[in-house]
């Protein structure tokens, strides 16, 4: 009981920490209504794989900052290696998930 009472106390104190969850969920209820694919696996598969390498940059950005330094030429690094990876494979075609 006294478990109970503690977590609804920090729900109350942070509630604003559960709107972006919130509009999470309402944004893949819409997209699921309006696309019933959206929900199936070879979906988030595709999904998962265009966010790897954005994953990848916020893994070796969190060691960076918990280390006490602070780099920002992540972004740029990014850009430059997706403009220059578009450009070399405009000859090539590309493998659709789909």
């Amino acid at each position: 009981m006294d478990r109970k009472k503690s977590f609804l106390e920090l729900l109350k104190k942070n509630w604003m920490a559960l709107v972006p969850f919130i509009i999470f969920i309402v944004l893949t209820a819409i997209m699921a209504r309006i696309n019933p694919n959206t929900l199936s696996m070879r979906w988030m598969a595709n999904k998962a794989d265009a966010a790897f390498s954005l994953v990848l940059v916020t893994v070796g950005q969190t060691l960076v900052l918990l280390t006490g330094g602070f780099d920002l030429s992540v972004g740029g690094v990014v850009s430059v290696t997706n403009s220059l990876l578009t450009a070399r494979m405009r000859d090539q075609q590309a493998i659709m998930l789909v």
